[in-house]
C-alpha cells in the first residue's frame, strides 16, 4: 500500500485556467507491478445491511459532485510497472 498525502487545490474562478498536477509513482520492488487509481464513488465496497451507514454526509455528497461534475481529472489512471519504471500521472 502507498502512503497516503493531501493534495490542496485552490479555488479558482469558473472559466478560469486549469491547474495541472504532476505525480510520479516509481516501482522501486523487485517485482513488476499493477496499479490503478479509483475515485472515491468507484470503490467496489459490499456492505452488510447491519453495518450501512444510512443517508450519505455531507462529505461524501461533495464527493459526488466533484466526480460527477468532472471538476478534475486524472490519467492515466491505471498501467504496469517493470522494476525500476516509473509514469508521471497527471491531475
Amino acid at each position: 500500500m502507498l502512503k497516503t498525502f493531501e493534495v490542496l487545490f485552490e479555488p479558482r474562478p469558473v472559466g478560469a485556467e486549469p491547474v495541472t498536477v504532476h505525480v510520479e509513482l516509481a516501482n522501486g520492488g523487485g517485482l513488476p507491478v499493477e496499479w490503478s487509481l479509483k475515485y472515491p464513488t468507484e470503490m467496489e465496497l459490499e456492505v452488510e445491511h447491519w453495518a450501512d451507514k444510512g443517508e450519505a454526509t455531507p462529505a461524501e455528497l461533495k464527493q459526488h459532485m466533484i466526480v460527477d461534475e468532472r471538476i478534475f481529472t486524472v490519467y492515466p489512471r491505471a498501467g504496469k510497472l517493470g522494476v525500476g519504471e516509473s509514469v508521471r500521472v497527471e491531475v
